[in-house]
């Protein structure tokens, strides 16, 4: 979390690189949308609009793709030859697809 939009974090907290092999729970992996929008309203006092975490979500899938590029770059002008880098790199293709089925979904 950081001094910012709310809806970011929430935004970060539902891309599917952060589900964990769990698309059927968009919320981390572990929870679905109405029950983190109903526990933020519980505790906040007002509910999150969803098409302004899905505009986050989208920002954090674009941001993903692009750490995933760089590391990518990494690895491969040998500024860091770790397998981590390697196969942080070869994840784009995943972040490319979240953005590509993010906009048919915006649309």
């Amino acid at each position: 979390a950081k001094f910012s939009h709310p809806e970011e974090d929430l935004g970060y907290l539902t891309a599917n690189a952060w589900r964990f092999g769990q698309p059927q729970n968009p919320v981390g992996g572990f929870g679905q949308y109405d029950e983190l929008l109903d526990a933020y309203e519980q505790t906040a006092g007002w509910r999150p609009q969803m098409d302004i975490i899905k505009f986050w979500q989208f920002f954090t899938s674009v941001s993903w793709g692009i750490i995933c590029l760089a590391m990518r770059q990494m690895y491969l002008d040998g500024t860091d030859r770790s397998l981590e880098r390697l196969a942080i790199g070869r994840r784009f293709s995943a972040a490319e697809l979240d953005v590509l089925m993010l906009l048919d979904e915006l649309r």
